[in-house]
């Protein structure tokens, strides 16, 4: 299976390189940079490349593929950056160091499909409930107690899950492993989740549509994807115990805080914050004179990496639905950026 992820990811990069030409694109363009991995923030990458092939003129191509088949692309070397939704532990692959470097900011949110209801709140050990199989109608006793005010309908719950590996899956677990004791033991947190109750879809993309589509459903995909297609997302209770709805507004809170070194930002603590952020990280070789690479490939990669952390760039976050990096983010970035090196071995 992984090989042929592998394969298909190549076979993309290799064709449109080659159908341009293999160095120029028929608009003038040299294809430079080549990137894969999550779904959650397609959409601001899709703008900053955007915005950078019209200043520079370099053109950067970013599929979405999945956090999870985004590594297995890095490991195997065969794209110049990989977007991840969850801090990737590891500091070398195949011997040699690789960096982490944040991208994005954006939300995670919980979203469902009650015919008549727009709002709803909701806590972690209902929503652990749910994909645990112990909650399985809408109107059970523990989601009425959080929604007095709210009729709910004797329904079915049908929980959706990312059948791929997935950043966003990766946030998600974590949250509920960190705030959910039944949860963290019988679960964990991973890119995958163990067999849980209800229906699997690929991609943020696929998971908001089956939501769409699908009378007493609920899931969790990005704020941009939900926006995008009008779905109902959940208020969350946080651990001081408000239940906030994720905007602008409530990620806003998190520009006061200093950011840990590995920046985990689920459930911070602070009183009125969303507790369900998202970070995107940018996955690059430390080393860039690997397999060849020129030093012009690295000059362009440096070059683009430091376009999207820049403030200007960033502020293409706040016209979305993520929040622009706060500046501390934003210079521990760049320092992590002027850290890469092209020294040949």
């Amino acid at each position: 299976m992984r090989m042929r992820k592998t394969f298909q990811i190549c076979f993309f990069i290799i064709f449109l390189l080659q159908g341009c030409g293999g160095c120029r694109h028929p608009n003038g363009f040299r294809v430079d940079l080549s990137g894969v991995g999550a779904s959650f923030p397609q959409t601001f990458f899709d703008i900053a490349i955007s915005h950078y092939k019209q200043e520079t003129g370099n053109k950067v191509i970013y599929n979405e593929t999945g956090s999870g088949s985004g590594i297995r692309a890095f490991e195997d070397k065969v794209v110049d950056f990989v977007v991840i939704d969850a801090y990737f532990n590891e500091k070398k692959m195949g011997g040699e160091d690789i960096l982490l470097i944040p991208g994005s900011l954006g939300a995670i949110v919980i979203v469902f499909n009650i015919p008549g209801i727009r709002e709803l709140n909701l806590n972690s050990a209902v929503i652990a409930g749910i994909y645990l199989g112990k909650i399985k109608y809408w109107d059970d006793a523990h989601i009425a107690a959080l929604n007095p005010e709210i009729k709910l309908p004797a329904i079915p719950v049908v929980p959706v899950s990312r059948s791929d590996g997935s950043g966003t899956t990766d946030v998600f677990s974590y949250y509920l492993s960190q705030t959910n004791d039944e949860w963290k033991h019988q679960m964990g947190a991973g890119k995958s989740l163990k067999p849980v109750k209800g229906i699997a879809a690929k991609g943020n993309s696929m998971l908001a549509n089956t939501i769409k589509n699908l009378h007493g459903s609920i899931g969790y995909v990005s704020m941009e994807h939900a926006e995008a297609l009008n779905l109902s997302a959940a208020a969350i209770q946080n651990v001081s115990g408000h239940f906030v709805k994720a905007s602008k507004y409530s990620l806003n809170y998190l520009a006061d805080m200093e950011f840990p070194d590995n920046m985990i930002l689920t459930d911070t603590g602070l009183e009125n914050a969303y507790p369900l952020p998202c970070l995107s990280w940018i996955l690059v070789y430390k080393n860039q004179a690997y397999n060849r690479r020129s030093i012009e490939k690295y000059e362009d990669l440096k070059s683009f990496l430091h376009y999207v952390v820049n403030p200007k760039t960033q502020k293409f976050a706040g016209r979305l639905t993520y929040m622009p990096l706060p500046d501390n983010v934003i210079e521990k970035a760049k320092n992590l950026i002027e850290s890469m090196e092209y020294r040949e071995i």
